[in-house]
């Protein structure tokens, strides 16, 4: 089986594991930098629909 990206297939069908693909991370550094707190709760919620494998979300980091 010639898969390109086998990684996305076991985490998304086989573990159900959200992946996020470029994440923009400025605003989080700096905010993290500005409390001086570097660890936090992600959320990320995508919508439930069967046999999607792309949808933008709106992650959630929690202090």
């Amino acid at each position: 089986m010639d898969v390109p990206s086998p990684l996305h297939g076991v985490a998304l069908g086989r573990m159900a594991m959200p992946l996020i693909d470029v994440p923009h991370l400025d605003d989080l550094a700096a905010l993290c930098a500005q409390l001086k707190r570097y660890s936090f709760l992600l959320t990320v919620a995508p919508p439930r629909i069967h046999g999607l494998t792309g949808v933008p979300v709106n992650p959630i980091a929690m202090f």
